[in-house]
């Protein structure tokens, strides 16, 4: 179990099983549900891949504990294209990255935003630059608005001149779930739906622990999820609340107050959601994989797919567990990385 189930060691987290203490809505229900079988792609040896991404014609792979980096391959014929990047403290360099799955436009051309977490900076990286003309220094724009804030950012959810938004890394709980900076003031967005029990505020982070989050710059929206309630929360560009869309309701919450401070008291093991959220043409796809409270795997990996308004689309029922994902639009297929192997693999899945 690597990368994508390290994300739970983050977070000081707790849980049980049958939801009380909390108003919740329905479950969704999907109208349409799919079976896929990936197939291993042969042709990408990936080193330590932690994120994939897809844009047009190029598949990019972040290797986050190795060198190269970077690999870029073409999306239809697989050919390694382009590798680069380096791991260290110079300018030029990467310790702790991470693909946002933001995009930022400039003259026409198109740059993946990386934000790296331990110099509070964001990378621009233009793919076609990297393979065409061998480019492979990184326009690093140091983020003053994070520096600013009082707290880490787990990730970036929005950035602009104007604004932006973090997921917050604040156990304390007392900062909120989210944090945006907005012409020089910093805001915080609460844990929200509300828990109709006694909490101590540092409960309210471990309950409401980010682990994913995309936003949605046409409808000024964002969605994030957490590892208890397995629900996708959505707020606007204002931090207002807007609703909640429910796909599990197992986890007791009044047991996860009540034994939050002591996991070995957990029987039975809660099932912590582990999902992965990315943004492709107005439409959210989220990859979903249960595991318990050890990190070991509760089921196959989901992705779900929902509008903005949070209505659900349809489901596709994966053979395994994957550890990230993209959906290759192009070619009407997902990638997924396979953690599970004594090598990295990439899988692939066609619809």
């Amino acid at each position: 179990m690597r990368i994508v189930f390290k994300i739970f060691l983050l977070f000081s987290v707790i849980a049980c099983s049958k939801n009380k203490g909390l108003d919740r809505q329905k479950l969704m229900v999907f109208p349409e549900s799919f079976n896929l079988k990936g197939l291993t792609v042969k042709e990408i040896t990936p080193l330590s891949p932690s994120f994939i991404i897809v844009q047009d014609s190029l598949l990019a792979i972040l290797n986050s504990q190795s060198e190269p980096v970077f690999q870029i391959y073409d999306a239809k014929s697989l050919v390694l294209l382009s590798e680069f990047g380096e791991r260290g403290d110079g300018p030029q360099e990467f310790i702790g990255p991470l693909f946002t799955g933001l995009t930022s436009e400039v003259d026409g051309n198109k740059f993946q935003m990386i934000y790296e977490t331990e110099k509070k900076k964001m990378a621009f990286l233009n793919l076609y630059d990297s393979v065409n003309n061998s480019i492979s220094n990184f326009n690093f724009v140091k983020l003053t608005e994070i520096d600013d804030f009082n707290h880490s950012a787990q990730n970036v959810i929005y950035h602009s001149d104007s604004l932006t938004i973090i997921s917050s890394m604040d156990d304390r709980g007392q900062l909120g779930r989210f944090s945006m900076l907005r012409n020089g003031k910093e805001q915080h967005v609460g844990y929200l739906p509300k828990i109709s029990i006694d909490m101590r505020p540092d409960q309210l982070y471990s309950i409401y622990a980010n682990i994913a989050s995309t936003s949605n710059v046409h409808k000024r929206r964002f969605v994030a999820t957490n590892l208890y309630f397995g629900q996708y929360d959505f707020f606007d560009f204002n931090g207002n609340y807007i609703k909640s869309s429910t796909f599990n309701d197992e986890n007791d919450v009044a047991g996860i107050v009540k034994e939050i401070d002591d996991l070995r008291k957990l029987v039975p093991s809660p099932i912590l959601h582990i999902n992965v959220l990315k943004s492709y043409n107005e439409i959210i796809y989220s990859l979903y994989s249960p595991i318990d409270i050890r990190g070991n795997s509760l089921g196959n990996s989901l992705i779900h797919v929902l509008d903005w308004d949070g209505n659900p689309i349809r489901k596709y029922v994966l053979d395994r567990q994957i550890s990230n994902f993209a959906f290759d639009q192009i070619n009407n297929c997902f990638y997924g990385i396979d953690p599970n192997v004594e090598d990295f693999q990439i899988i692939k899945y066609e619809l």
